[in-house]
């Protein structure tokens, strides 16, 4: 009877721990300058949104 082959450690390889980590840390950057980007340009919208809004309501009740 034979064991069978067990799963190698993760942190008994540490190069691919390093490489790992260091490529968790790129997604997570990436992804925060994607978010950033696009709360940017959402709020760039909502700030022009908001002042036709409030130049329709004006112009409309004078």
């Amino acid at each position: 009877m034979y064991r069978r082959r067990r799963k190698p450690i993760l942190w008994r390889q540490p190069f691919l721990l390093l490489l790992s980590g260091i490529g968790f840390v790129l997604l997570l950057l990436i992804l925060s300058k994607i978010l950033f980007v696009l709360f940017y340009l959402f709020g760039g919208v909502l700030l022009v949104a908001v002042v036709l809004w409030f130049a329709w309501r004006w112009w409309w009740y004078r």
